[in-house]
């Protein structure tokens, strides 16, 4: 009789104790899913975003064996200071190439008023590779991120754009 009792009175604490795991592990998951949602922030720039996107699939006439290198693949280069086959510094032709992308995308008299793009390069220290564009700003300032590794290292894209 007393053992019934005792392995009842076991069970109950057992289904108790189930049950706090079962009620804390929801709530550990409602503050998940509330911490890991990330709002988009007011000055984030969807369009930007997608513009940065494209840009680094843009194939620019720097070749190697043949194959022609898009966009990321000439600023990987330029960061190794290296040249193309025909001779032309990386760099050079990664600038030669994202100005005009720069300037037909955002056109004086378009939604985006001016821009500032900026490119750096973190290993060890951030350097400034590349800066094109004025940014003064008399309405609302939006911009996006491009990161991608470049080893050792990340490479990042910056483009704010004034609009209005």
């Amino acid at each position: 009789m007393l053992i019934k009792r005792l392995l009842k009175k076991a069970q109950e604490e057992m289904v108790g104790f189930a049950l706090i795991i079962v009620i804390v592990a929801v709530l550990a998951l409602i503050l998940l899913i509330i911490a890991g949602r990330k709002p988009v922030a007011p000055d984030e720039s969807r369009e930007l975003a997608n513009f940065l996107n494209s840009i680094v699939q843009y194939t620019t006439d720097c070749s190697e064996a043949g194959r022609f290198y898009s966009i990321k693949e000439v600023i990987r280069a330029c960061v190794a200071e290296e040249q193309c086959q025909n001779g032309k510094a990386a760099c050079a032709i990664m600038n030669a190439t994202l100005q005009p992308l720069l300037d037909v995308a955002f056109p004086v008299e378009g939604k985006v008023k001016s821009y500032y793009f900026a490119l750096r390069y973190n290993h060890t220290e951030i350097k400034r590779i590349l800066v094109l564009g004025n940014i003064s700003c008399a309405g609302a300032k939006k911009g996006a991120e491009f990161f991608y590794p470049a080893n050792p290292g990340t490479l990042t894209l910056s483009l704010e754009g004034c609009y209005g």
